[in-house]
């Protein structure tokens, strides 16, 4: 591609607004830029702010989140053994 013709595509993708669909970059990259966040209740009063703030900072560096809720409690947690 010419100079001239790649800075006009920028010029007009700037113009427009353009942001590249990260799901589809991971497709080229082979980089998903997605990190999993698992927590034990989505509705302690603490973890919705505790998870917004990890959002908020994922997104400034253009990662996405999947929230993943375990409902673990104090009968379904998991043995550790003690071998």
């Amino acid at each position: 591609m010419k100079s001239a013709t790649r800075k006009h595509i920028l010029s007009l993708a700037s113009e427009l607004g353009y942001r590249p669909n990260m799901v589809a970059r991971s497709l080229k990259t082979d980089r998903t830029y997605t990190i999993g966040i698992i927590v034990d209740s989505i509705v302690s009063p603490f973890t919705p702010l505790i998870i917004r703030g990890i959002q908020d900072y994922l997104k400034i560096h253009n990662y996405f989140s999947v929230i993943i809720n375990a409902d673990w409690t104090r009968q379904r947690r998991p043995k550790l053994s003690t071998n």
